[in-house]
């Protein structure tokens, strides 16, 4: 074997060890897996704890006896709707092709440090731990394991099922209550009120006062404003215990009340958050925790006129606008709002 061959294959290697050097620092540290021995398929009904980090705020889902529950960063009842949603986002998920092995291209898929969504799965089968970065055409979102910088396309909407806050996984609910266990609620305004009773033969009664004279409803209107207490929902929450220490609720601006037919009380007691009177901050049962942020539309439907409870034509259609409204994110600005509120609330009582 003559020198130059020798030469040449000894050129050859070098070449072919420095090729390897660079794709293994280009994809990370750690043992590189091949895009079919990733197994992001997980049956939803496995999951029993997701993990996520959520731009430095960690968020621990916990499903107990079938029922999903927040234990970081608070202890509350999960968005079953939401956490289930995130859950079934693994259960058709495959890797789809490798878009980069470039960590410089990492931002561009929101997958670097900054903008990555860490989420970590544990199921029967283990655990699954995925950086995810932004949707992409087709339906995919773009995702990379901790310690490889490779950027795969995922067969799955996960990151639009990720939600930015903690707050946004926590049930929005004011109370559990169905609507067909409920037997008498009354909500209270300073302008009106509304007392309902529901008989056990499926009839309705209804007054402006407590002690009467009651009316029979009409019946679907009655079946749909007891829907609207059983489903009532907050905005959002408020956890700073100074601020909500400050305030009074001894006058109420609602007062929201609900009698179960096992005989259960609820009480909900509501505050103006802002001058406009756009939001308000309530209490339930008179407990310290949790204060809700309630929107004037969802407290106001249920302060119904007597004479549109009795009155046979259709209810009116609710506005688009309006519906936006009850529903809509407590921005920044509002969030403001309401504190200086509660600062004025709390100097003044």
């Amino acid at each position: 074997m003559n020198k130059g061959y020798i030469t040449a294959l000894v050129i050859v290697l070098l070449v072919l060890m420095v090729i390897y050097a660079i794709t293994t620092t280009s994809r990370g540290t750690g043992t590189v897996k091949k895009p079919e021995d990733i197994k992001v398929q997980i049956d939803s009904t496995a999951v029993e704890k997701i993990e996520l980090d959520l731009d430095g705020e960690n968020v621990e889902l916990v499903k107990k006896s079938g029922e999903w529950h927040m234990t970081s960063p608070v202890d509350f009842i999960a968005d079953q709707n939401l956490v289930k949603r995130l859950a079934s986002s693994f259960q058709d998920a495959a890797i789809d092709v490798e878009i980069s092995n470039n960590p410089e291209n990492h931002s561009k898929y929101q997958l670097d440090d900054e903008n990555a969504k860490k989420v970590k799965i544990t199921h029967d089968g283990g655990v699954l731990e995925l950086l995810v970065g932004k949707s992409g055409p087709g339906g995919v979102t773009y995702v990379r394991l901790s310690g490889d910088d490779r950027v795969f396309s995922l067969t799955s909407r996960v990151s639009s099922a990720i939600r930015g806050k903690a707050d946004d996984y926590r049930s929005k609910r004011v109370w559990f209550i169905e609507q067909e266990d409920i037997k008498a609620t009354k909500a209270q305004s300073p302008e009106a009120a509304m007392y309902l009773l529901a008989d056990t033969d499926s009839t309705y009664k209804v007054s402006a006062s407590e002690e009467g004279p009651w009316v029979e409803p009409v019946f679907g209107k009655a079946q749909n404003y007891l829907r609207g207490v059983a489903q009532l929902r907050a905005s959002s929450f408020i956890d700073d215990p100074d601020s909500v220490a400050k305030l009074d609720f001894s006058s109420p601006a609602y007062n929201v009340g609900v009698t179960t037919k096992d005989g259960e009380e609820h009480t909900l007691n509501a505050i103006a958050a802002d001058e406009k009177a756009d939001y308000f901050i309530a209490t339930k049962d008179g407990q310290a925790k949790p204060v809700w942020v309630v929107h004037k539309g969802a407290l106001g439907r249920l302060v119904r006129e007597l004479d549109y409870m009795t009155t046979q034509e259709a209810p009116p259609t609710q506005q688009p606008q309006q519906m936006m409204n009850s529903n809509q994110e407590i921005t920044p600005e509002m969030r403001r709002k309401i504190q200086e509120a509660m600062m004025k609330q709390g100097m003044g009582g």
